[in-house]
């Protein structure tokens, strides 16, 4: 059965995140992440040889989707700013 985001990690990608980034900026710099370790997670797949899987590195088992009612309340409560002022 396929499912999203419960298969072996073949590429990670990490994006720091500072005090007044804004959600815009964010956004850009997660989909060049993405891509990038979409690449380079399909170079080790084209290659035919085996791939080790990278371990999770603490990091809990999760899937996040579009943000609901709550998650924007919460961006407001800590005033994150959606772009430039």
């Amino acid at each position: 059965m396929w499912a999203i985001d419960k298969g072996a990690v073949l590429s990670r990608k990490y994006v720091p995140i500072f005090k007044g980034d804004t959600l815009v900026y964010l956004y850009k710099l997660c989909f060049q992440a993405s891509f990038e370790a979409t690449v380079g997670a399909i170079s080790k797949l084209k290659t035919g040889a085996p791939h080790k899987a990278l371990g999770n590195d603490g990091i809990d088992e999760s899937y996040y989707s579009y943000p609901d009612d709550g998650d924007w309340k919460e961006f407001k409560e800590k005033k994150y700013r959606l772009r430039e002022r």
